[in-house]
């Protein structure tokens, strides 16, 4: 039986799940958009709703962390969060995601890897075996995380970055597009290059 699903977020993520919503490994029957800009009537043709409906489950497709976690702490005690999992990904038995976490095309999640709650992983990205990533990471299009990676709350990683094996990555990160991290990274760290190179440290209210 198909789960009504509302998207919180009528912006581009929110686009991309329009898609993934179409095919999806959980049933799940797209109904409306919610979005705090009112001048937007609809969402790729779906509607978008003035009132979100409390017996629908909720998605929050907002890629930025802070925003995502700000929107997430609004909802949390009133609504039901549902993932969204396209079917052309590939999760194998032993891995875990948790509530609210978007899985996009061609995805590949490997053995006893660990996802958290509201979690982006856009499309042909590949977690390898034994990573852990903390509440409201967002991977972006084809990132590559080796077998053994952790990835700490907040972090955003940039779309074609790499990340080596055994590393270790702090919350509230931001890594460049096309990075390649050889090394760990602690808390609140900006990463550009190759090999990926601290740039600034971010500010923790930022």
């Amino acid at each position: 039986m198909d789960k009504d699903l509302v998207i919180y977020g009528a912006g581009g993520m929110g686009k991309e799940c329009v898609w993934i919503a179409e095919d999806n490994q959980l049933d799940l029957k797209l109904k409306a958009f919610y979005d705090d800009n009112k001048e937007i009537s609809s969402c790729s043709g779906i509607p978008s709703s003035e009132l979100l409906n409390q017996n629908c489950f909720i998605l929050v497709s907002v890629a930025e962390p802070k925003n995502k976690q700000k929107i997430v702490l609004q909802l949390k005690e009133a609504y039901r969060f549902s993932n969204l999992i396209s079917n052309s990904a590939q999760i194998h038995k032993s891995s875990k995601l948790g509530l609210g976490c978007i899985v996009g095309f061609e995805c590949i999640i490997s053995v006893d890897v660990q996802v958290s709650n509201h979690c982006l992983i856009n499309a042909r990205t590949i977690i390898g075996h034994d990573s852990i990533l903390g509440n409201f990471v967002s991977l972006m299009y084809n990132v590559s995380i080796s077998g053994n990676v952790s990835i700490g709350e907040g972090t955003l990683i940039g779309t074609g970055a790499v990340i080596l094996p055994n590393i270790k990555i702090g919350k509230w990160c931001k890594i460049g597009a096309g990075a390649v991290v050889t090394k760990d990274i602690p808390d609140y760290s900006v990463v550009v290059g190759v090999p990926g190179k601290i740039i600034k440290q971010i500010a923790i209210h930022e």
